[in-house]
């Protein structure tokens, strides 16, 4: 995970909102004392949409006054996402498979969900290095939205 732990991101608005979500629910299923508490912990389905309102509001932190480069940027970041909602996909199958596993396919089917856990968490991380030079913070100026040009001919 090293975009996780990257010193110049810790901290950063943008690597909160993709990262704590996450870890949050990792620390939740950590001390969960049940598999269906485990397993609600890290639902996919959750962090799905808490994945795509981070995608939002970092569009939104970093283009507030352009709707056109906001929308922009939430296309860019959903297309780099693209293997952490595969990863997610995979998460959600692997826990419905364990839930409904039996006794004997249990050990196979907790093996299956930890390995697409470990699956979404690299996802996530390549999706934070691959757009960290994306997301980092723009001068205020570059910020506003581009405006018509004052008209230069005098009258």
């Amino acid at each position: 995970m090293r975009g996780f732990a990257a010193v110049h991101a810790l901290g950063e608005r943008s690597h909160d909102l993709v990262f704590v979500p996450f870890v949050e629910a990792r620390r939740s299923a950590h001390v969960a004392s049940t598999l269906s508490a485990q397993l609600r912990a890290l639902d996919a389905a959750t962090l799905k949409l808490v994945f795509e309102s981070a995608i939002e509001k970092i569009a939104s932190e970093h283009w507030p006054r352009s709707a056109p480069d906001r929308r922009a940027m939430v296309a860019l970041l959903t297309d780099a996402a693209l293997p952490v909602f595969d990863a997610l996909q995979r998460c959600d199958r692997a826990a419905r498979w364990l839930s409904g596993a039996g006794e004997a396919d249990r050990d196979g089917c907790w093996q299956g969900w930890v390995d697409a856990l470990a699956v979404l968490y690299r996802a996530l991380d390549a999706f934070w290095t691959a757009i960290q030079p994306t997301v980092a913070p723009l001068p205020e100026r570059l910020r506003a939205p581009i405006n018509n040009t004052p008209n230069m001919v005098q009258r």
